[in-house]
């Protein structure tokens, strides 16, 4: 995480600092970067002030200087930005560790979200949390968390229903008319298998199972309905699983069931 200082742009014309001197007035420049990059809250230690002034000469004076301007306070161990000003232009340590704190948890649980889902980590915190605790009381301790967990993309919401299936002569002539009527359960039965096989071959968890496999069916209705309608009249005794077998190229005894 990488840290910057705020300085206000008038900095540089503030009659303080211009009394102060140029030396003192990089010094103090200095000093709040060294604050900032080692979280200090505004502390200059006395002993640390040849490192902060690098290549100044007689930092102390320089030091002296601005506290009597107000720009630093001297304190036992050396000298402090005032407590208001630090607050108004930078975080507190605290503050930045609580910030890094998040992202840190953030990252861990986006990481255990795409990638340990089907496959626990035993390094990753998450799956061991998941593997220990029962997943009601894993789940309240989320939601309980100062940051929401990261969740997988989202699956996308179901499509509407296109036009064919609502006038396709096809189906609407194999499914309720000519004398195919019984077929209807058979076509449904041979669209469940399907879409079952389809999504248990998937491997995958979705955060809507209804709703996906909702978009499934209607998939396999719109690629195979004409199909499977076709089979269902050839092939009048062939159980449902062998049709669907068949539809999806997988081995099957259909040849078997011929008229």
């Amino acid at each position: 995480m990488t840290l910057y200082a705020k300085v206000d742009v008038a900095f540089a014309r503030d009659p303080r600092m211009i009394s102060a001197g140029p030396l003192a007035r990089l010094l103090y420049l200095q000093a709040v970067l060294y604050c900032r990059e080692n979280l200090t809250d505004g502390v200059i230690d006395r002993h640390v002030l040849r490192l902060v002034a690098v290549d100044i000469a007689a930092p102390s004076r320089h030091m002296a200087t601005l506290n009597r301007i107000g720009a630093v306070e001297e304190i036992e161990t050396g000298w402090k930005i005032p407590d208001h000003v630090w607050a108004k232009w930078a975080p507190t340590k605290a503050e930045v560790e609580e910030i890094r704190e998040k992202k840190k948890i953030a990252g861990t649980l986006g990481n255990h979200a795409r990638w340990h889902s089907e496959r626990p980590d035993p390094k990753c915190p998450i799956c061991l949390a998941e593997l220990s605790q029962p997943a009601t009381s894993l789940r309240s301790a989320r939601e309980s968390s100062a940051i929401a967990p990261v969740s997988p993309e989202p699956e996308p919401e179901p499509e509407p229903e296109p036009e064919l299936y609502k006038s396709s002569s096809v189906l609407q002539q194999g499914l309720s008319t000519g004398g195919d009527e019984g077929n209807a359960p058979r076509f449904a039965a041979v669209i469940n298998r399907i879409v079952t096989t389809q999504i248990n071959g998937s491997g995958r968890k979705f955060t809507n199972p209804t709703a996906y496999r909702n978009q499934c069916e209607r998939n396999a209705r719109r690629d195979h309905g004409s199909t499977i309608l076709g089979l269902l009249q050839r092939y009048p005794t062939a159980p449902t699983d062998t049709i669907a077998a068949h539809v999806l190229g997988q081995p099957s005894s259909l040849g078997m069931y011929s008229t």
